[in-house]
């Protein structure tokens, strides 16, 4: 008999597909998930705009770096 939980069926693909997703995924901290759901939506919304920005800066001067060379 098949399963029809789509969650079952989706580990089910990726155990044979990519074992490495399911590994990541069972080496999540959950602690870090339930202290972030704890901040307002709009508390990380701006925590994320913010790291973003990080991200959008890094890449920027990654980039300039390439053009120096």
């Amino acid at each position: 008999m098949r399963s029809t939980d789509p969650i079952a069926k989706t580990r089910a693909w990726l155990a044979e597909h990519d074992p490495d997703v399911l590994a990541a995924v069972a080496d999540v901290d959950r602690s870090l998930i339930r202290e972030s759901l704890k901040q307002s939506p709009l508390q990380r919304l701006a925590q994320s705009t913010s790291q973003a920005r990080v991200y959008d800066r890094l890449r920027k001067r990654m980039r300039e770096k390439r053009a120096v060379r």
